[in-house]
């Protein structure tokens, strides 16, 4: 069985003797269990992860802190309050299970009835509030495999298996893509789902698969000027486009299909224009940044689709990075561009498209050469702008020869 399809279980077990063999037990019902000694080192981590977690099962007798004896009462009493007051902090219920060899008397007055929310009917058959290790583990393992079965974001993840473990270059996008997926499959239980929350998180995912194609020199570094993404050039260099700015364009023309491009243009043009990505990213994202102006629609439908489209990104660009792994290779593949220097009818100096400034080409006797753009800006004068979009900051000269 694979990763993907175990269900992760948070464990607080400081009993080395069980540990092992409950492991293996509990991997025969679908469930990989992760110990931990103490309830510190189990907070830590369930903070720290918090998405991968689907159940947390808990030893009543277990310790609060690594040297803290064994004292269930002030074991639950604190883990129970740090789960719920962490599930409310995320705004998501992680069931919890209590799995002990103690008796009745010395946990039940412990246990809260948060647990009846999810698990009412063990209750209810058994007259328990608790999980026996001598006789009812494995029924606790049965219990939260199906619990489990039902949990929106785990079947989430599980019918879209084929692109879920694919999706890891997003980083927290990931679970970004599992909130709007699971908002579309179970409308009933994400009421409160706002679209329009998630244009600028995709938008983010699209970034960092820049940063995969740039990890392999698909995108050469000159496309993440001070680490951050040029979203417009990477998009005009992957269409086969002159990148105008960077000053490259592809060798092999078109990098990705239409289709693929089109969807990256829609993910870039709905997303906040000032999201960017930096590395490492240290900060979360701010849902106030994420909130776009789309008037007189509800942006439901559209946000579902672009999710999808940016799963159809990632798996083209997975492909694509496996079958184009060559960095040198990669880099062959950016070409500058090139052109005449020339003179139009108003006096002004140009290369194509791109203004260049009437002082360098008489200090470099540049006009009538052939010279390479190596870097540009946008042309923002209202009186040429629009025959010339774009102002050479850098050419060379490649060769000299005569006007014609």
């Amino acid at each position: 069985m694979d990763d993907l399809q175990l269900i992760k279980v948070l464990w607080v077990e400081d009993d080395p003797t069980v540990t092992e063999t409950y492991l293996v037990e509990a991997e025969g019902f679908g469930l990989e269990l992760v110990p931990r000694s103490c309830w510190d080192d189990a907070k830590t981590l369930l903070q720290d992860n918090f998405e991968e977690w689907t159940a947390i099962i808990l030893d009543a007798k277990c310790k609060h802190h690594r040297d803290s004896a064994d004292n269930a009462v002030r074991f639950l009493g604190e883990a129970l309050k740090d789960i719920k007051g962490e599930c409310e902090k995320q705004n998501r219920t992680i069931p919890w299970y209590i799995l002990t060899g103690g008796s009745e008397t010395e946990v039940s007055d412990s246990i809260n009835e948060d647990r009846l929310a999810w698990d009412k009917d063990w209750t209810d058959k058994e007259n328990k509030t608790y999980y026996s290790k001598n006789t009812d583990r494995q029924e606790l393992f049965k219990r939260i495999k199906e619990h489990a079965s039902v949990s929106p974001r785990l079947q989430i993840k599980h019918l879209y298996a084929d692109i879920y473990d694919k999706l890891d270059c997003l980083k927290e996008v990931r679970e970004k893509i599992v909130d709007i997926l699971a908002a579309m499959h179970f409308p009933n239980l994400y009421k409160d789902f706002d679209p329009k929350l998630y244009f600028n998180p995709l938008r983010k995912g699209l970034e960092y698969v820049f940063r995969e194609l740039n990890s392999v020199k698909i995108l050469s570094d000159d496309f993440f000027p001070k680490d951050q993404v040029n979203l417009n050039q990477c998009l005009m260099f992957i269409q086969g486009k002159n990148a105008e700015i960077t000053g490259f364009k592809s060798k092999k023309g078109e990098i990705a299909s239409l289709l693929i491009t089109n969807m990256m243009w829609l993910i870039l043009e709905l997303g906040n224009v000032n999201s960017h990505t930096t590395k490492p990213v240290e900060t979360e994202i701010n849902d106030s940044e994420q909130q776009i102006l789309i008037t007189g629609m509800n942006p439901k439908y559209l946000i579902f689709s672009l999710a999808l489209q940016l799963g159809e990104i990632v798996l083209w660009a997975k492909e694509y990075i496996d079958n184009n792994s060559d960095k040198d290779e990669n880099l062959n593949n950016h070409i500058q561009i090139k052109g005449r220097v020339e003179k139009d009818e108003n006096g002004i100096y140009h290369v194509n498209n791109f203004l260049v400034s009437k002082q360098k080409v008489v200090d470099e006797n540049l006009l009538g050469k052939i010279v390479i753009i190596k870097s540009s800006k946008m042309n923002i004068d209202n009186r040429t702008k629009s025959k010339y979009p774009y102002y050479t900051l850098q050419v060379s000269d490649v060769q000299s020869t005569k006007k014609r």
